[in-house]
């Protein structure tokens, strides 16, 4: 997967998908299934527009950048244009952001949906993109919004699901499970004395948080899923307020310091709780492993 910043110039041609594609929700999906059908029609590379995530004052984010390539490789991208998400880059006029899209990228089509915009203060819709590009001689083809049940599926919806624990039907609006793509660090080695080993992973500040809670998830690991069980939050019945994310696999896997983890998230269980003694929680931690 090639990863190309938006200033950077590439030597071939492409056809992009133009959006902000945060989740790559089924709406994005469609779009790039699209793009893909261009592409291979074309003999040419799919690329799909995204931003950095280097700036982490702008946080709630569905999926950060490595997340974004990891999942857009698996609905058929070849690469992924990176823009920062910075007040300088917000600030490019809608001409200037086409001028060098054009020449950095070469594109023979660019596909987006019916309500994408761009541009300083999103002075540029759809209606200019088509004019624009019929002056360059690139293709352009605008898809209607996507919808599930009469509701046109946003990003914004998804994360208020997600903060809720919702994850059912957020999954179902993403195409996927949330996940978190993290490295494995130490922590506080409570579920080893338990019997219960985790593999914990930092919090990312840009991430959008889900709530609190113990979940049915799913852990990649060198190319293998194994079934887990993930608590997101607190520990109070170790008097720890810090959130964390401590993920138990199914397997016996030895030391996994260091290692690279996926962690999809397909079901909120029950909500933290404080258990007076230890005993209790290994109790309720074996019938949270019956899920799996």
């Amino acid at each position: 997967m090639r990863v190309i910043d938006f200033k950077d110039k590439y030597s071939e041609k492409t056809v992009i998908c133009l959006g902000r594609f945060d989740g790559l929700h089924i709406g994005h999906a469609t779009i790039i299934d699209k793009g893909r059908e261009l592409a291979d029609l074309k003999g040419v590379e799919l690329f799909t527009f995204c931003f950095d995530d280097d700036n982490l004052s702008r946080a709630n984010c569905l999926l950060t950048l490595d997340e974004t390539v990891l999942k857009a490789k698996t609905l058929g991208v070849d690469g992924v244009i990176k823009a920062p998400r910075t007040y300088e880059f917000f600030a490019t006029d809608k001409t200037a952001f086409l001028d060098s899209l054009i020449e950095n990228f070469s594109p023979l089509a660019i596909v987006c949906g019916k309500d994408y915009t761009f541009g300083y203060e999103r002075g540029g819709d759809t209606a200019y993109l088509k004019k624009y590009c019929l002056n360059k001689g690139v293709q352009c083809l605008v898809l209607p919004i996507k919808t599930v049940g009469g509701e046109k599926v946003s990003t914004r919806d998804i994360k208020e699901l997600i903060k809720r624990g919702d994850l059912e039907h957020a999954n179902t609006l993403l195409g996927g499970y949330y996940f978190i793509k993290n490295t494995v660090v130490r922590g506080r080695c409570d579920g080893t004395k338990l019997g219960f080993k985790t593999a914990n992973l930092d919090l990312l500040p840009q991430k959008c948080p889900l709530k609190e809670g113990v979940y049915l998830t799913e852990t990649l690991l060198d190319g293998v899923i194994y079934p887990s069980l993930t608590n997101f939050g607190s520990a109070p019945t170790f008097s720890s307020g810090e959130i964390k994310i401590e993920t138990h696999i199914k397997a016996e896997l030895g030391d996994l310091y260091g290692k690279e983890i996926v962690v999809y998230f397909k079901k909120y269980l029950r909500p933290i709780q404080k258990f007076d003694t230890l005993e209790l929680l290994k109790e309720q931690l074996k019938k949270d492993m019956e899920n799996l």
